[in-house]
């Protein structure tokens, strides 16, 4: 019998920017690397004989945390990828939402009735993911092994074993870094335990902060969408409102029609962020490549009464697909001396880092590189 240890990769920027992240080779997140620590001290007793990780950046990294100290390199075996999302890759989950209200339903809960241009099927990605766990355990009999995948590619994974055993059962989602544990013996396959996250402590986890697991009915989790402010008769009221604002990181209060010029000359410069109907905030991002200031995120503003509910990381997810869509792969801001003792902390948090002063300002910059 071959132990096959399942591990979900570490939090990722699909997972905290609420991106739609199935093949698009997104970076782990600081959050992520600081699991994989836990991960890592779960696993130590387990005396594993080989490491295997998708060919996303993601697993790849989860995998080499399990390798480190054991004289163990990771074997690449791009069969358990995530699931390709076709048309939905990297597009914000409340744009989904709202867009592809009951195929996003079908995503979450009905996942067989799953259909999208370009992307796989519910069915194919069940078939991939188990013909590879299947073979990866017949090349290692009476072993232990581990095979960091993907939270969609391990919940298709798991609902085929158990359509193939004959079990009801609950789907369940995996948290990151979490753990299934299957028992391998030829084509028998016995799931000893799915979806153990005991590992990370409370602060640590992704599922605490976030609620679009709890209703996978529901298209009103609160992810935000973005669109072009000229849709928006009231974008300009949200505009001037953010430039008194210590919280709306700016070094220049650039006028509305600058901002609309960034806009019309590199699309979605600008963005007006929306929750529900409801108007949320507003992102500005300098994506002109030939810009002396190319790469800078002028504005990440978010409503006063929407703070605190986890949803800014999404503003600053909207700016660097922004600028990746623009080939520009370092994403910085520039923080005057009244904002940075407040801001920076919260900056460096999710990578970025100081790197020098320009214009009277603090200088943080983050590699946005894929």
């Amino acid at each position: 019998m071959t132990d096959v240890y399942i591990v979900r990769h570490a939090e990722a920027e699909g997972n905290l920017f609420r991106r739609a992240h199935g093949q698009f080779n997104g970076q782990l997140t600081e959050l992520g690397k600081k699991q994989l620590s836990f991960l890592a001290r779960r696993l130590e007793p387990v005396p594993l004989t080989a490491v295997y990780a998708s060919d996303l950046r993601r697993a790849v990294q989860t995998g080499e945390a399990i390798c480190a100290g054991r004289g163990l390199c990771v074997t690449i075996e791009p069969q358990v990828r995530e699931m390709n999302l076709g048309i939905w890759e990297d597009l914000p989950w409340g744009e989904l939402q709202h867009s592809y209200r009951e195929q996003y339903v079908n995503f979450n809960k009905y996942p067989d009735l799953f259909r999208m241009e370009g992307a796989e099927t519910f069915g194919e990605t069940k078939q991939r993911v188990l013909t590879a766990v299947l073979r990866l355990a017949a090349r290692h009999p009476g072993e232990k092994i581990a095979v960091c995948s993907h939270g969609g590619a391990i919940n298709a994974l798991l609902t085929a074993v158990r359509e193939m055993n004959g079990e009801d059962f609950d789907r369940g989602f995996s948290d990151n870094t979490a753990i299934s544990l299957l028992q391998i013996e030829q084509d028998r396959v016995h799931v000893a335990y799915a979806n153990d996250s005991s590992h990370l402590p409370p602060d640590y986890t992704n599922f605490a902060r976030q609620n679009w697991w709890q209703s996978l009915d529901s298209t009103d989790s609160g992810d935000m969408r973005y669109v072009s402010p000229e849709l928006r008769g009231d974008w300009l009221e949200l505009y001037n409102a953010w430039t008194p604002d210590m919280f709306a990181l700016t070094r220049r209060a650039a006028a509305a029609d600058q901002a609309q010029a960034m806009n019309s000359k590199h699309p979605g410069s600008l963005s007006f962020a929306v929750s529900g109907d409801a108007p949320a905030g507003l992102v500005l991002a300098d994506a002109d490549p030939g810009s002396p200031d190319a790469g800078e995120i002028l504005c990440c503003f978010l409503r006063p009464e929407l703070r605190g509910r986890y949803l800014s990381p999404q503003l600053i997810g909207q700016a660097i697909s922004v600028l990746r869509r623009s080939q520009i792969y370092t994403a910085k801001i520039l923080l005057p001396p009244a904002a940075e003792t407040c801001l920076a902390p919260y900056f460096m948090k999710y990578g970025f880092g100081a790197c020098g002063a320009a214009n009277g300002c603090a200088v943080y910059a983050k590699d946005i590189s894929i």
